[in-house]
């Protein structure tokens, strides 16, 4: 699974053993979206982050005008997570 070898990288600079290594690893969960399908929409809280394992994501808000502003792009092997979950 190549999801495991992301996390295994992502990972290998926490000084973990070989066995919290594989803990860790396998606490996480494979999603997978469809382009085009919203992973948050207004006015949710995140309780989640996610390893992109292969794809492109775009964040964005709306202005008061109604248009989409792009805030942020992630790509393959980035971390997608909403900053502003955590302070709500």
């Amino acid at each position: 699974m190549r999801a495991k070898t992301l996390l295994e990288k992502i990972f290998a600079t926490a000084d973990l053993s070989s066995e919290a290594l594989h803990q860790v690893v396998e606490s996480f969960e494979e999603t997978h979206f469809s382009k085009n399908q919203y992973i948050l929409r207004d006015g949710q809280t995140a309780d989640a982050y996610f390893f992109m394992e292969q794809g492109i994501v775009r964040s964005f808000a709306i202005n008061p005008e109604g248009d989409e502003i792009t805030t942020n792009f992630f790509a393959d092997g980035e971390i997608l997570w909403e900053v502003a979950s955590l302070f709500l």
